[in-house]
């Protein structure tokens, strides 16, 4: 049978989701880790799709498929108990054995958060720092020539392999509050570090150093070089992931 899982993680301490042969301290290798032992069998997880190393998630989906006697709704408590305290499995339930985390997914949603101080504050650790406020409306205008479908060449690491860089951005949108900012996009899929992109981006047309509608120019140039600056993966977030 095939086991669906949500879960939620704070990925500071990991190389990624994906599964690395050099590395052993990812999101994915830890969790079939303790699935397998838990299970008494080999356990192969299948995301919706990747994050970077560092990137965290709210609500990360993936699926397996197991042959286990346990009771599925206690599964989470079980797994919970051996997971290190940053990764927790919010919900396990049974699913079609045609459905697939990856390719089944709609739409995602990824929250980039900032906030603007001209003095660390240490209670705002999980947000990126800018020392100097941001012009918001600026920032809001350019999203519109975000949203749609585009080749998003300019937006993804400059040796990227996709020989398709055309994604689908349904919204783009940022929410300010006290000086803390937070960067939305939802969209079909997302190249290599594309979110981080756009959210560096966005940053630059709020210091001022280009207008909202240069982001149209960016977008048709295809060219890594003419967006700005990809942002810490850190305060990057997996937000949902909707079917």
């Amino acid at each position: 049978m095939r086991i669906r899982l949500v879960i939620q993680y704070n990925g500071r301490n990991y190389f990624g989701w994906q599964r690395l042969k050099e590395r052993p301290e990812t999101i994915q290798q830890t969790i079939e880790d303790v699935l397998s032992e838990a299970l008494g069998h080999e356990v192969e997880l299948y995301a919706s799709g990747r994050t970077d190393a560092g990137v965290s998630a709210y609500r990360q989906v993936a699926h397996f498929d197991t042959d286990t006697t346990l009771p599925i709704h206690k599964l989470p408590y079980i797994l919970n108990f051996r997971l290190p305290p940053d990764i927790s499995i919010l919900s396990a339930e049974k699913t079609s054995d045609a459905f697939h985390s990856r390719f089944d997914a709609k739409r995602k949603t990824y929250c980039y958060k900032i906030y603007t101080s001209p003095f660390a504050l240490p209670l705002s650790s999980d947000r990126l720092h800018i020392k100097h406020s941001l012009d918001i409306r600026s920032m809001r205008k350019a999203c519109k020539y975000i949203e749609g479908s585009h080749d998003f060449t300019s937006f993804t690491k400059a040796d990227s392999l996709k020989e398709d860089n055309v994604r689908c951005v349904y919204k783009c949108d940022v929410k300010e509050c006290g000086g803390n900012i937070d960067i939305f996009v939802t969209g079909n899929g997302f190249l290599h570090n594309m979110v981080r992109i756009i959210a560096g981006t966005l940053v630059a047309v709020g210091e001022g150093k280009i207008k909202p509608k240069d982001i149209e120019d960016i977008l048709l140039a295809k060219d890594r070089c003419r967006a700005f600056k990809t942002l810490p993966a850190h305060y990057l977030y997996l937000v949902d992931v909707r079917y």
